[in-house]
């Protein structure tokens, strides 16, 4: 579905990322995680092609097509004339479709003509093969999703509240049925009743996803693998994100170890020489080990954000 290789990207001469590598299968769902500022966004929109790596390569297989990007900030696209519900149906080109079918009706009423029947039935053959059929069910049962209910479905969208227009703007990707997903920080546009639904919703998709978010509980119930992006590096690791916690954890535990056995065969080899023993060095710290979290000391639900703490480079 997804194939990253050795990228790297510097922003104002500082790096973000170096050589990272990893891979996306069809149907997989990974979480990516990491400190504010580490460069989780400006992976998600080097996938999309807003932002240009200095290295490396990123494929997609010919299943993906439309790549369905939600950005933290979201935004009822700028000019638009249509009405609440057409701007959510053009999220998968119905519209415009419908439009474009009608037209050609009417042409085809006047002229009679055998390309205009040609041309009408590859229309129509179009609208079938994007589920037009039912697309207003589907794109009513987005927009409940959301919490936008109660709108009138013919007002124009860009005439909507500040916040309806997020909304409407979530629900229109959403309703794309992209076989990718990249969402950014997706749960700071809804509030608690369409946090549920959204999970729900990505959690019966067949879609490949990349999801930053600092909700534990809502990344726990969707993904199957936690991708790490600290100082420049990136990693993979199995199961969701608590099981990314446990697996941080060991290794901290286990480099602690590491640490201080080198620091008692250091004191022991200089006992042995008589040479006055040194201070005992600072502990190093990796990646994984400046991961803070408060799991033992807080509720596993809610929309708790975990912290991390990054180096300063």
């Amino acid at each position: 579905m997804l194939s990253v290789r050795n990228l790297s990207v510097s922003l104002s001469g500082r790096p973000i990322i170096s050589n990272a590598s990893f891979s996306l299968m069809e149907s997989e769902k990974a979480g990516l995680v990491g400190p504010n500022g580490a460069g989780k966004t400006t992976l998600l929109r080097i996938l999309v092609g807003k932002v240009e790596p200095d290295e490396g390569r990123v494929v997609f297989s010919k299943k993906v097509g439309d790549i369905c990007y939600i950005p933290q900030h979201l935004d009822v696209q700028e000019g638009t004339d249509l009405a609440s519900l057409e701007y959510v149906l053009e999220g998968r080109g119905l519209y415009s479709l419908g439009v474009k079918i009608r037209q050609t009706e009417q042409e085809l009423e006047r002229t009679q003509s055998e390309n205009t029947l040609k041309r009408y039935l590859r229309l129509r053959d179009l609208y079938v093969e994007k589920e037009g059929y039912r697309a207003e069910e589907d794109a009513m049962e987005v927009l409940i999703g959301v919490g936008l209910n109660n709108i009138d479905l013919e007002q124009p969208a860009h005439t909507l509240s500040g916040g309806q227009k997020t909304r409407l703007a979530l629900a229109r990707m959403l309703f794309m049925q992209s076989g990718l997903l990249l969402l950014d920080e997706p749960t700071n546009h809804i509030d608690e009743t369409a946090l549920d639904w959204l999970t729900t919703f990505l959690q019966r998709s067949r879609a490949s996803m990349i999801i930053v978010s600092h909700v534990q509980d809502f990344l726990d119930r969707i993904i199957n693998k936690t991708m790490y992006l600290d100082c420049t590096t990136l990693r993979s690791y199995p199961g969701n994100y608590s099981s990314f916690l446990r697996l941080s954890e060991i290794a901290a535990r286990q480099e602690e170890a590491r640490q201080k056995q080198i620091a008692e065969e250091i004191a022991h080899r200089e006992k042995s020489s008589g040479v006055p023993p040194r201070a005992e060095p600072p502990r190093s710290t990796s990646g994984k080990e400046r991961f803070v979290n408060s799991n033992r000391n807080s509720p596993k639900g809610g929309r708790e954000k975990k912290q991390w703490d990054c180096d300063s480079r």
